[in-house]
C-alpha cells in the first residue's frame, strides 16, 4: 500500500510538526521557533502539536500578501554596530 502525499490529502487534514515541516519546505526547528513566538496557526493534542492543513494554506497565503512581521528598524541603520546599539539602551 503506497502512503499518499500531503499534496494528495483532504484540505482537512491535521498535520504533525515533521508533516508541516515537510510541506512547508523547512526545518522542525522553525516550526517550533514559529510556535513559541504564536505566529503559526496551531492547536495541541496530548503533548503534541498539531496543525490543520487549511489554516496552514490561509496563514501562508496572508504571509505572502502582507510579508512577514516588521522588527524595529532604528537598531539596523547603517553604521549602528553592536557598541552603538548597547550605547542607546543604557542611555535613559
Amino acid at each position: 500500500m503506497r502512503s499518499k502525499r500531503l499534496s494528495e490529502v483532504d484540505p482537512k487534514a491535521i498535520m504533525t510538526v515533521i508533516d508541516l515541516a515537510r510541506y512547508l519546505n523547512c526545518h522542525t526547528s522553525t516550526i517550533y521557533r514559529l510556535l513559541r513566538q504564536r505566529e503559526i496557526p496551531a492547536f495541541r493534542l496530548g503533548g503534541d502539536w498539531r496543525f490543520q492543513r487549511d489554516a496552514i494554506d490561509e496563514w501562508v497565503e496572508k504571509l505572502t500578501k502582507v510579508g512577514p512581521p516588521k522588527r524595529p528598524t532604528d537598531t539596523h541603520k547603517k553604521g549602528a554596530g553592536r557598541a552603538a546599539r548597547r550605547k542607546k539602551r543604557r542611555s535613559p
